[in-house]
């Protein structure tokens, strides 16, 4: 009962939520929720129910036990748990299903071709809950500079964040959700990590999304699931992962960088217009002395305007409010120029920017599916080698919608190298 008290206490931390705000949600005095924490108070399973609808995670979050083997069906049960609104539409349900169905089976096939053995898969940030917002937000940051290294990414945009990460055994595709979900994670032995955004929304916000995901199975992993919505955009976990997408898809290298090629001074604008640079002491002055640099009093002289708001919005395929908020933050530009970016933006002027500017048109994308693709992939691969037959690769294939035709072009190179091999023996 203790260990479950501690868990119940850091994941309402987690989510920002005071001890008041739970008893509200259970209809129970202050009191009590203290006497649950502390382990003096038993937790019954509607309590579990209530507070994982509240948290909007899996009930199986909230208990103690270690993550087991999962089905497909306690996965969506996990999901339907969290946010009740998913089951209405049966026809979205059901879109749901087989995505988890086709993550469980990548999954198997994976696990076939021993491919834990080429890839460690994605790393862990094993740095507990954040206590606070501003915690969550350094985090998010410095895991996005981290992973940008490990991955050698360097300073370029990331359009297709699903075909980057596949080999990393990151599963992300697309379908129509809730209207008030934007994606969701799912963490299981059997679907491995599966991050769903809704495509519904427009391109940037679902390129955002993923790598919100991604944040999710970096620092997430004792969680099943998480549906996020605007609803907990304020919980610790949520502010963290929304971090690490910002540093990610924008770091402030390449923000840097880009402005600079725009003939645009940086360095002023997040310090002073005169700096003091160190210099070692010398010989004959025993005290340290520092060389004044007096910069080139361009500070504000040269604010950035819509047009660079927009190149850079298109450059890294990102939208023009995620791209304001980044400039903000890293104080290239002032509260009174994000106010004025964002309501020229919202009167339409940044798009005809982006049209006068002839720039590339960040709506449209491929209909590939990288989550699908591999999929197929590796099973023709399972059946050249002999771990799956034809007969199972049909069920595979016509899981991810491939016709008879499709599947017989797959196979007929899939068989050619193993007719090779036996008429050189």
């Amino acid at each position: 009962m203790p260990k479950i008290g501690t868990k119940l206490r850091n994941i309402r931390r987690s989510r920002g939520k005071t001890q008041a705000d739970v008893a509200a949600h259970l209809n129970l005095s202050r009191s009590t929720v203290v006497q649950m924490e502390h382990g003096n108070r038993r937790v019954t399973a509607e309590d579990v129910e209530r507070l994982a609808t509240l948290y909007q995670c899996s009930p199986s979050v909230l208990l103690s036990g270690q993550q087991g083997d999962e089905t497909d069906a306690e996965v969506l049960a996990d999901l339907v748990q969290a946010f009740p609104g998913i089951r209405d539409d049966n026809e979205r349900f059901m879109e749901i299903r087989q995505v988890v169905a086709i993550a469980k089976v990548l999954t198997d096939i994976e696990q076939r071709l021993r491919l834990d053995s080429y890839s460690l898969g994605p790393h862990a940030y094993d740095v507990g809950t954040p206590n606070i917002a501003w915690e969550a937000m350094e985090q998010g940051f410095q895991a996005a500079e981290e992973e940008r290294r490990r991955l050698n990414l360097g300073d370029a945009p990331i359009r297709d964040l699903d075909h980057t990460l596949v080999v990393k055994r990151i599963r992300m595709t697309k379908i129509e959700l809730h209207k008030d979900v934007a994606s969701i994670f799912v963490n299981s032995q059997e679907t491995g990590f599966l991050i769903i955004v809704n495509r519904c929304l427009p391109i940037e916000a679902r390129r955002f999304h993923f790598a919100h995901g991604f944040g999710h199975s970096l620092f997430d992993r004792n969680h099943r699931s998480f549906i996020c919505s605007a609803e907990c955009r304020q919980d610790f976990v949520e502010v963290r992962a929304s971090a690490f997408a910002n540093g990610f898809l924008l770091p402030d290298s390449s923000v840097r960088r880009y402005l600079e090629s725009l003939g645009k001074e940086v360095r002023g604008r997040t310090g002073g217009v005169e700096l003091d640079l160190f210099s070692d002491r010398s010989e004959r002055v025993r005290e340290a002395t520092n060389v004044s640099v007096t910069g080139r009093k361009r500070r504000g002289a040269e604010p950035i305007n819509l047009c660079d708001l927009t190149q850079i919005a298109s450059f890294f395929g990102v939208s023009r409010s995620l791209v304001a908020a980044r400039l903000r933050n890293l104080r290239y530009v002032t509260a009174d120029q994000f106010e004025s970016l964002d309501e020229l933006d919202a009167q339409g002027a940044a798009t005809a920017a982006h049209d006068a500017l002839a720039l590339t048109d960040s709506q449209v994308e491929s209909d590939h599916d990288a989550f699908r693709s591999r999929l197929v992939a590796l099973a023709v691969t399972a059946v050249d080698r002999g771990v799956c037959d034809k007969g199972e690769f049909t069920k595979i294939a016509e899981l991810v919608g491939l016709t008879e035709s499709q599947r017989e072009s797959l196979l007929l190179p899939a068989a050619m190298p193993s007719i090779k091999r036996q008429t050189a023996t």
